[in-house]
């Protein structure tokens, strides 16, 4: 039969119990354990990797069925029944059986001193596999883990003198031994002979080892005596550079399901709320799209879960709601940021004419001057009065100028009429009145004043070629 520990608290039974069934409905029943020995291309992840010899095997390890090690320190009768109902729905598709350790948290807490990974110490019982199965191997996988295809071809492989089998941690770096613990086939016979569990313990003991999870300790000891096999078979989807990614493109998706054989829920955990998660990791709130479809494999299984698939799917209609409060309460907020936006370009659109106005109040005395019709005049007929030529074009221009000016006046007015707050304010009150008043006395201001004066009593009493001139205010 084959072995599968898991090391849980009492929180992750129900998740635990999703992996089991993945374990068992992804078994094909129209295939027998001898099989895998004799087709190696079931597997074409495994298919150059030696094989055991099938004959050599006991009755018992050739025996088809799963036996389910669950190893926790606490587990209530309520949750034990559950498991048991679970595992006997789960024997109506393929042999179970379900087998129970307690474990005692003094170990690690007391003679260990071991640091709790979120909140317990349940990371740290895989250490203690070969204390609770007789067999000569054991499968440890985490409870975060979805199984995507038939996992006896495991249970065929050769360790080749190797004491443990894992799966690489990255997909184009084969020269990197580290570990991940989510994934660990024991050789219980090299586990117990080489004292590993001791040596393990013995590390863990030491004061100034650096510890985390049982992770720092199984490198530490067995990085060495470790036979490695593909990624597959301890994929997660989750790194940082896919939480950049906007969707989880079709024909990737597909050949991500063909091709992986164990999905390990690093994160983000299908369970925990996705958008909680992306808020975390930075914002990357499109990337709840790349995640969706690879979340929902779990959901699904979840929902073929005997016993305990009434309870996740009302976790499942919790996280939705949840998650649909969240999206109103963010579609609120950007409103108002919207609103504050509007706000605020209008305060500094205000701001900014004040301070144009309060600057011209400064120094735009003169500038005014500048446009008076008479400085206009004045300094066009001194320009034009230096050649024959200019003589000549002087009354075309100052009639040009005696129009635009007109045009402008007639432009301002109206704007002031729109908003009485664009009046410019009385030239008394700019800072530069004084030195503008000095303007009025050149004599391009003064030829002009006079010219316009002149003209415009040419004809006393009116005429049908009289024209008139305005100042500007």
């Amino acid at each position: 039969m084959f072995h599968i520990a898991f090391t849980i608290d009492e929180k992750y039974i129900k998740y635990c119990a999703v992996t089991m069934t993945s374990i068992v409905k992804h078994t094909d029943t129209t295939l027998v354990f001898k099989d895998f020995f004799t087709h190696l291309a079931l597997d074409k992840e495994l298919e150059n990797y030696a094989r055991l010899d099938y004959e050599s095997l006991s009755q018992l390890e050739q025996k088809e069925g799963y036996v389910f090690h669950i190893i926790i320190n606490a587990i209530s009768e309520h949750s034990r029944a559950k498991l048991k109902n679970c595992i006997d729905e789960l024997n109506k598709i393929y042999p179970c059986e379900l087998e129970i350790h307690l474990v005692d948290d003094k170990l690690f807490e007391e003679e260990l001193k071991v640091p709790k990974w979120k909140n317990c110490y349940a990371t740290y019982y895989n250490l203690l596999v070969g204390d609770f199965v007789s067999a000569q191997t054991c499968l440890f996988i985490d409870a975060d883990m979805l199984v995507m295809k038939d996992i006896r071809m495991l249970f065929s492989l050769d360790f080749k003198d190797k004491s443990l089998i894992t799966a690489y941690m990255f997909e184009n770096n084969t020269n990197n031994l580290s570990i991940n613990c989510g994934f660990i086939y024991f050789n219980l016979k090299h586990w117990n002979a080489r004292t590993l569990k001791q040596k393990c313990l013995e590390f863990a003991k030491n004061p100034n080892r650096k510890i985390y999870s049982d992770q720092d300790i199984f490198n530490a000891i067995c990085a060495n005596d470790t036979l490695k096999i593909p990624i597959y078979y301890n994929y997660w989807l989750q790194t940082h550079d896919s939480d950049k990614k906007d969707i989880f493109a079709y024909e990737d998706f597909k050949q991500f399901k063909q091709r992986v054989k164990i999905i390990h829920y690093i994160r983000p955990k299908p369970w925990l709320q996705l958008y909680d998660y992306m808020n975390f990791r930075g914002g990357y709130a499109d990337s709840i799209f790349y995640y969706n479809n690879y979340l929902d494999l779990w959901w699904d299984m979840a929902s073929k879960t005997p016993v305990f698939k009434e309870e996740l799917l009302d976790e499942k209609i919790k996280l939705n709601v949840d998650f649909a409060y969240k999206l109103q309460k963010l579609a609120q907020e950007k409103k108002k940021l919207e609103q504050e936006k509007i706000n605020l370009l209008t305060i500094n659109k205000h701001t900014e004419q004040k301070l144009a106005q309060e600057l011209l109040i400064r120094t735009g005395a003169k500038q005014r001057i500048y446009n008076h019709l008479s400085y206009k005049m004045g300094m066009v007929m001194i320009e034009n009065s230096k050649s024959l030529l200019g003589y000549i074009r002087m009354p075309y221009v100052l009639s040009y100028i005696k129009d635009k000016h007109k045009e402008e006046q007639r432009i301002y007015q109206e704007k002031i009429k729109n908003n009485p707050s664009l009046k410019l304010p009385p030239l008394e009150t700019y800072a530069d009145y004084k030195e503008a008043l000095k303007l009025k006395e050149h004599l391009s201001y003064k030829l002009g004043e006079a010219f316009i004066k002149a003209y415009n009593n040419r004809w006393k009493g009116g005429g049908a070629y009289q024209i008139h001139f305005y100042r500007c205010a």
